[in-house]
């Protein structure tokens, strides 16, 4: 009767916050397109850059993109890895994600002004990534 009152029950696993689920989706989906565009970029450098150049296309900055080196884009497909691993952690409510994500996309932020001489400090990237940080740091306390 006495151990009957003090049973075991299984652990309930943690319920994800909502704002966590939507954050992590759009990192998926916002990284996971970075790092497959820029592994690909990486791949096939040499004949990304000959199609872009011969090509007539009327992008704004396709310029600077075209000045860019192998090393932008290798580092661009490392961060973007990063940020998408940071987020999956994240998804399993793990913490190591959320700091292996913040380093990649400050990193991201600066990445381009180490490899593209021309390229400026943007505006709206350090606002989206603070965003981001903000809103998964408040769910930090659902993660271990």
């Amino acid at each position: 009767m006495e151990e009957e009152k003090y049973q075991n029950f299984p652990e309930q696993p943690r319920k994800k916050p909502e704002l966590l689920t939507i954050l992590c989706i759009l990192t998926f989906i916002g990284s996971g397109f970075g790092a497959f565009s820029f592994l690909m970029i990486t791949m096939s450098y040499e004949e990304s850059m000959a199609v872009l150049k011969e090509s007539h296309f009327n992008l704004p900055g396709i310029e600077m993109f075209l000045s860019a080196n192998y090393g932008f884009f290798l580092t661009g497909t490392i961060l973007y890895s990063t940020s998408l691993l940071g987020a999956i952690q994240m998804w399993k409510l793990r913490k190591i994600g959320f700091h292996l994500y913040v380093i990649a996309q400050i990193l991201l932020i600066f990445m381009p002004m180490v490899y593209i001489k021309s390229y400026g400090f943007p505006i709206i990237d350090p606002i989206i990534t603070a965003t981001f940080i903000f809103f998964y740091s408040r769910n930090l306390k659902y993660m271990s």
